[in-house]
């Protein structure tokens, strides 16, 4: 419904900690969160909307962090599950925690195997990266 905000859904994944299903739209690259316990046509109740978050292709939650894919610039960027672009001034952490760039271009999603990122090609086979380089 209109409430929700969503128009044009490029991914999503859901963070069983906290009960939460986050959403990223295409065009804009925003990060919107949802209660999973909460449901209906109900709106976000947080939001992180940065322009390094325009390009974006996958999004994923781990530890209270989230990391977002973005190849647009082949980099993926960490930002704090709290952020929020509508928080008070002193409290919308939208600065980026950690980035992660030169990915390769063929990354097309992020996926966490016992807490070790890793990136994926279109076939969802794994790409050699060293996350812990930068």
């Amino acid at each position: 419904g209109r409430y929700t905000n969503l128009k044009d859904i490029i991914a999503m994944d859901y963070d069983d900690k906290n009960k939460e299903v986050v959403i990223l739209e295409r065009n804009t690259g925003d990060l919107l969160f949802f209660s999973s316990v909460i449901t209906g046509n109900v709106a976000p109740y947080r939001t992180i909307r940065t322009e390094q978050l325009v390009g974006a292709v996958d999004v994923k939650v781990s530890n209270d962090e989230v990391f977002v894919l973005n190849s647009k610039d082949n980099s993926v960027l960490v930002y704090n599950r709290l952020a929020n672009v509508y928080g008070r001034k002193d409290h919308k952490k939208l600065e980026i925690l950690r980035s992660y760039n030169n990915i390769p271009s063929e990354a097309q999603s992020i996926e966490f195997v016992n807490d070790e990122i890793s990136l994926l090609d279109i076939q969802k086979k794994k790409i050699t990266y060293n996350f812990s380089k930068n």
